[in-house]
């Protein structure tokens, strides 16, 4: 599975089918948010809200915070 970090990269991600699920940070701003959730929802991606975005940068294995990451196969 790879991990796509940015929210450029995600929505690029989202556009190409590469994404199969979207993880956003619980502290992200809402202008990412609101426009993740609408890119996501026109192709049928989970979204989950999970930690904040110091919690997902960890996570994804970076030393920097992290607002959003998707995830493809």
């Amino acid at each position: 599975m790879k991990v796509i970090i940015g929210t450029r990269e995600v929505i690029k991600g989202i556009e190409k089918n590469l994404v199969k699920r979207v993880v956003l940070a619980s502290n992200a701003p809402d202008f990412i948010k609101n426009r993740i959730i609408e890119i996501a929802s026109k192709s049928s991606i989970p979204i989950e809200f999970d930690g904040d975005e110091k919690e997902l940068g960890i996570r994804v294995g970076k030393p920097f915070p992290v607002a959003c990451a998707g995830y493809s196969e």
